[in-house]
């Protein structure tokens, strides 16, 4: 009786030994691709899918480096196209990870009548997770085909989301986020709108400290040489910017709590809208600074310390400048230029 206990144990302890295991599943379709795969810890889970993913094309020379250690992380990659490379890493103490990468893609339109394959040609995904519960998504060329871009995200903190996306078409493209916080989104997309004529733009936004905050920037169809920067160091903060067209630059820095800044650098898609500059900075709490830019060769600089500042710039026409400070608490300021 006692041998029978001792066995039925021993059944028990390695169930839950194997239900504690790793899983991966590589599936490659192709030439000349590499997948690698090492986990070190428990229930761990990694995929990584190279060319085909039902009827697309095949993967030539693609890469897929996938790390993860501790518990019950999951990493995902699907790649389509040639010469991309994606690298995952779930490491540090935390565990619960999320990491999705995918570049390219089939899309089936009209009830499957059409079967619309995306190729993506040399991009780079690199995401870090070094904390538990966060959340990456990076995507690269929906449709059309994209090539040359990077996406980076880095998570160190709990309960982050990053998500980091490069719309068809673009080309050398960039996009960082950093994440040190605790429950902080941050999103970023170039070619919102489709990707035609998005290239050679910068997207870098940076969340220290703190927990809860929100930052988001969007570069629209037509952006090209453009620059978008956000900072954040508090909680509760929301920093928004959205450019369009041609040699934008928009920079926020939040330093503080539950302070709220936008930058609209507005164009068409016809061509006008350009070389128009926005900074700004808030120090202090219950902020809020708006910048609204319309056309181009425009200077808009906001800078806010203490607490209810309430500050709102609006350029349309071309060359007009501004620049607004507030020091002290509830002070409110409104700007109208226009030519």
């Amino acid at each position: 009786m006692k041998k029978e206990i001792l066995s039925i144990a021993a059944l028990c302890f390695a169930a839950v030994a194997f239900a504690q295991g790793n899983e991966s599943a590589v599936t490659q379709t192709g030439t000349n691709n590499l997948t690698e795969v090492d986990q070190n810890g428990n229930g761990n889970v990694a995929n990584a899918e190279q060319g085909d993913q039902a009827t697309g094309t095949n993967g030539t020379n693609n890469q897929a480096y996938i790390v993860q250690t501790n518990f019950n992380n999951e990493a995902n990659v699907r790649s389509i196209g040639s010469g991309n490379t994606v690298r995952q890493t779930q490491n540090g103490t935390g565990d619960l990870n999320v990491a999705n990468a995918t570049q390219g893609g089939v899309n089936s339109l009209f009830g499957g009548l059409i079967v619309q394959v995306s190729n993506s040609r040399d991009n780079e995904i690199i995401q870090n997770q070094d904390g538990g519960g966060n959340t990456a998504n990076a995507k690269q060329g929906s449709s059309f085909g994209s090539g040359l871009n990077v996406i980076d995200q880095n998570q160190i903190g709990d309960l982050n989301t990053a998500t980091g996306e490069q719309q068809s078409g673009g080309v050398r493209n960039r996009i960082e986020q950093r994440q040190e916080g605790d429950s902080d989104t941050a999103k970023a997309t170039q070619g919102s709108g489709g990707a035609l004529g998005v290239a050679d733009n910068v997207i870098m936004q940076n969340q220290f400290g703190g927990s809860g905050n929100t930052v988001t920037a969007t570069q629209r169809i037509q952006t090209r040489n453009s620059f978008a920067m956000q900072t954040q160091d508090g909680s509760d903060n929301t920093a928004t910017v959205t450019q369009q067209q041609v040699n934008q630059s928009a920079t926020q820095e939040q330093i503080g709590d539950e302070n709220t800044a936008t930058i609209i650098q507005d164009g068409t898609f016809s061509g006008t809208g350009f070389d128009n500059v926005a900074t700004q900075l808030q120090d202090g709490s219950l902020n809020k600074a708006t910048a609204d830019q319309t056309g181009d060769t425009h200077f808009s600089s906001q800078l806010q310390e203490g607490m209810g500042n309430m500050s709102t710039v609006i350029q349309t026409g071309s060359t007009n400048h501004s620049t607004v400070m507030s020091a002290g608490n509830t002070n409110t300021a409104n700007v109208t230029q226009s030519n």
